[in-house]
Formats: structure tokens, C-alpha cells, sequence
């Protein structure tokens, strides 16, 4: 038992209180907290108080059979263990015994260093039934966080066999698929992809788009990430339809906007030279004009 442990909870019920109460010095001497009773109630209500981890009962109490008495608390504490202790044993006591689940038949008059055997080793039946428990607690919480945010993540989560059949499909793929769960579990990856699209598994890369077919035949453009773990590859998908459609839309304008360049370049080339054809002919105009010469400034419009 760890120093910084509270002490392990005893209970000590038999009607021979010398005998009790002897059992119980034993037991504090090893650590221990008893408590003794020499009839089956007080004992039941005080395990129901403040429960118990180790119960030492007799057979025969002048208020119950020691074997209903070990049946009601294993009812009220089923982490704990009972031994059932006997000075007179019959086969039908020790048949009793065993159906109640007891941990140990110990026959009077009681060795102490018995009785000190079967109590340590029911006290560490108790302590790894609390840590198992405790574990599964634990488990139970992780499993239940994990869910939470694989369920609210609004990224696509696979988990895929080593084959590459899916055995888990977040709220996010089923959204994404159109489909329910019952539909995508059992199904391998490559019949949650587009016609055409290029699968090898188990994937030759960490990173690869792929578009996720619908039953409704519209395709979502998916960036898959796949992570090993244990004897499931995760796969996370992020949908990218509308980043591609965006970022071809930029590249249409960027290649505009280098051809508006490029003609305001030319238009620019094109009118100086244009503007020096025009003066000179306004200059050859008002010439023409003054020489009256008509011929010629008909010429000149129409070079014009």
C-alpha cells in the first residue's frame, strides 16, 4: 500500500466479539482500517455509508446467514471482496459461499497468518479491480473526447483497414458523400472516388487531390492526407472545389490583365507614330488649301 494511500476499510462482522475484536488488532497492526460488528445490519448500513474494500463475515449471526449477508454487500460495494469465515462448515455453506461470489471459506479457529494471506491477496484483488476500472473510466472519457472532435470536425476523417476498407466515416464524409454511414462503412477507398481518378493503396504519398464521387454524379475535388496509426490509416480530406475554382479564376485574370498590359503597350507604339502622320497632313492640307488645289486635299481626306 502507497504511504500517501488512505488506509484499506475493513469490516470485521461476527457475534464473538472477544474474537473480533482480536481479529481487528491484527489488522491494524498491517495498516489496516476495521471496524467491528457483531450483527449483519449495522454492518450493511455502515458499508452502505461509507462502503468498504475487505468484509470478514461469519457464517452463523445472530440477525442473518452469514451467505445472505455477503450477497447484500457485495450488492452494496461490488468492487470488494468478502471471505466467510466458519466454525462449523457444511457442504451446504460452502456451496452458498462460492454462488455469493466470496473471495475465500475460512474455517475457525482462524490462523491469523492465514488469515492475513487471504486478506492481503483479496486487498490486491480490490486494488486492481479499482485501477482497471479507473482505466475504463479513462478510456471511456477518451473515447468519448475523441468522438467529439472527430464527429465535430469539419474535415473529412476515414479510417481505413489495412486492405483500405473503411471502418470509420465522420459526420463530415457523410455530409460530403450524400450517403449515410451504414452506405460508407465496409466500402473500400476506391469506390468513394471519381471514375478516372489514379488510387494505388496503400498510398505511394502522404498527400494526394482526389475528387469524391456523389451518388447524385456531382464531384468534390478533395485534398487527402493519410497518417498511419496502429492498424488503421486515417485519411483526412479537405474539400478544395471552390479554392481550385478561385484560384483558376486568378489565373484567368492575371493572364487578362498581362494581355491589357500588353495591348495598352501597343496602342501606345502605334498612336505616336499615327500622330505625327496626322499633323503632317493637316500641315499638307492647309498647304493645298491655299494653292487651291482641290485634287490634292481630296487626296489628303482620304488619306486622312
Amino acid at each position: 500500500m502507497r504511504a500517501d494511500a488512505p488506509p484499506r476499510r475493513v469490516l470485521v462482522v461476527d457475534d464473538n466479539r472477544a474474537l473480533a475484536d482480536n481479529i481487528a488488532e491484527v489488522l491494524r497492526d498491517e495498516d489496516l482500517d476495521p471496524e467491528v460488528f457483531t450483527r449483519a445490519a449495522p454492518a450493511l448500513e455502515a458499508a452502505r455509508a461509507t462502503g468498504f474494500d475487505l468484509a470478514l463475515v461469519d457464517v452463523r449471526l445472530p440477525d442473518a446467514i452469514g451467505t445472505d449477508a455477503l450477497v447484500q454487500l457485495k450488492q452494496v460495494c461490488p468492487h470488494a471482496e468478502v471471505i466467510v469465515m466458519s466454525g462449523n462448515a457444511t457442504l451446504e455453506s460452502a456451496l452458498a459461499t462460492v454462488r455469493g461470489g466470496a473471495f475465500a471459506y475460512l474455517l475457525k479457529p482462524i490462523s491469523m497468518a492465514e488469515l492475513l494471506r487471504l486478506a492481503t491477496l483479496a486487498l490486491r484483488q480490490v486494488a486492481l479491480r479499482l485501477e482497471r476500472e479507473a482505466l475504463m473510466a479513462q478510456l471511456s472519457a477518451s473515447e468519448a473526447r475523441y468522438r467529439t472532435v472527430v464527429e465535430s470536425s469539419p474535415t473529412l476523417i476515414l479510417g481505413l483497414d489495412p486492405s483500405g476498407v473503411v471502418t470509420l466515416a465522420n459526420d463530415a464524409v457523410v455530409e460530403a458523400t450524400k450517403q449515410p454511414r451504414e452506405a460508407l462503412l465496409g466500402r473500400h477507398f476506391h469506390e468513394l472516388v471519381a471514375q478516372g481518378s489514379a488510387v494505388v493503396w496503400p498510398p505511394e504519398a502522404p498527400r494526394m487531390e482526389l475528387a469524391l464521387a456523389t451518388p447524385v454524379g456531382a464531384e468534390r475535388l478533395v485534398e487527402w492526407h493519410f497518417g498511419a496509426s496502429d492498424a488503421l490509416t486515417f485519411a483526412f480530406g479537405v474539400d478544395v472545389t471552390e479554392t481550385r475554382a478561385i484560384e483558376r479564376k486568378m489565373r484567368a485574370a492575371e493572364q487578362l490583365a498581362v494581355v491589357g498590359q500588353l495591348t495598352a503597350g501597343l496602342a501606345h507604339e502605334i498612336r505616336n507614330p499615327l500622330n505625327s502622320a496626322l499633323l503632317e497632313l493637316k500641315v499638307l492640307s492647309r498647304r493645298l488649301q491655299r494653292a487651291q488645289d482641290e485634287a490634292g486635299q481630296e487626296s489628303v481626306a482620304t488619306v486622312r
